[in-house]
């Protein structure tokens, strides 16, 4: 039986610098000691947006070749701006995107991967937070399938239940989601629309709950009011409010934290336009998929702002790390 009072094992699997909610949530799950973040693998992705060490994000453009190079220097630089201690290790994942869904896309962050999950058992899994394209997880699956029963997926993913879907992660490699949705993995999605619902945040709602974190805080406030600045008509576009974002990636956190409400469903297959087909679903031996439907936002927040303002307590009292 897995120890009760044992800290979460996970990995998180992120596209950094393409927008400003990984950062967050790279801080959030940084900076809670229930959590044992045993690594990060940078994701490749189409866009990146640079943030200067202040926190400050320029316009998107297009990625380079090393995408995943730069993902993983985003993660770093964000890591570097909470007072943390502990050193958490980055690993570059693939730079491209599966070419089926049959062939791995080999990484470091897949090796990692794999080497990581040694160890767990279908009764105690590795959590692994997906928040960009799911490449190096399905890497990994691929390349040894056995992790299927050691790793627990929970991944910010999809428009909405039951339509499928998808804006952004899926999007960006629908092969890799393929190969996660066919796996016997166990499968937690927060989607779009729940997000949207629960996740919004403007540039006062930020300043509230960091502005008087010190530099952290003020890292944390400059990543949503300089992306808002550059992003004010996509803004407008999906959350119906141009002088707010949802921060989506912060799903993954509430869920680990305890804080969503999810549902059960039949898991479908994955179309090559990322619709859900239900063919066959009925069959008893047929895999389920976890699916969010509510979020505590009040408790996330008030979470995350506690643990930042306790982080910085403790620094100040051990400056030197004693």
């Amino acid at each position: 039986m897995p120890n009760q009072n044992a800290r979460s094992a996970m990995i998180l699997s992120t596209d950094c610098g393409v927008e400003m909610d990984d950062q967050w949530a790279i801080s959030h799950l940084a900076l809670s000691p229930e959590f044992d973040l045993r690594g990060i693998v940078s994701a490749q992705a189409p866009v990146l947006a640079t943030a200067d060490s202040s926190g400050n994000l320029g316009p998107q453009v297009k990625a380079p070749s090393d995408i995943a190079e730069a993902t993983a220097a985003a993660a770093r630089s964000t890591l570097s701006a909470m007072p943390i201690d502990v050193l958490i290790p980055v690993y570059a994942g693939s730079n491209t995107r599966l070419e089926n869904r049959a062939t791995p896309a080999p990484s470091k962050g897949a090796d990692f991967i794999i080497t990581a999950s040694q160890g767990f058992t279908p009764d105690n899994r590795l959590s692994i937070l997906v928040i960009g394209p799911a490449t190096d997880v399905a890497s990994a699956l691929l390349l040894d399938p056995s992790i299927e029963n050691r790793i627990s997926i929970v991944a910010m993913a999809f428009n909405t239940w039951p339509e499928g879907t998808d804006l952004f992660n899926v999007k960006n490699d629908i092969a890799a989601w393929q190969v996660l949705m066919a796996s016997r993995s166990h499968i937690t999605i927060g989607d779009w629309a729940v997000c949207k619902t629960h996740l919004k945040m403007n540039r006062s709602g930020a300043r509230s709950l960091f502005s008087d974190l010190g530099q952290p805080g003020q890292f944390l406030i400059n990543l949503i009011s300089s992306w808002l600045d550059h992003q004010s008509a996509t803004a407008e576009a999906l959350v119906d409010d141009s002088e707010a974002w949802a921060v989506w990636d912060q799903v993954t956190v509430a869920h680990m934290l305890g804080l969503t409400t999810v549902r059960i469903y039949p898991r479908p297959e994955l179309q090559d336009d990322m619709s859900f087909s239900f063919d066959g679903i009925d069959r008893k031996d047929s895999l389920t998929i976890n699916w969010i439907t509510e979020i505590d936002e009040d408790a996330l927040w008030n979470d995350f702002r506690s643990k930042l303002g306790r982080a910085m307590n403790q620094r100040d009292e051990h400056p030197d790390g004693e």
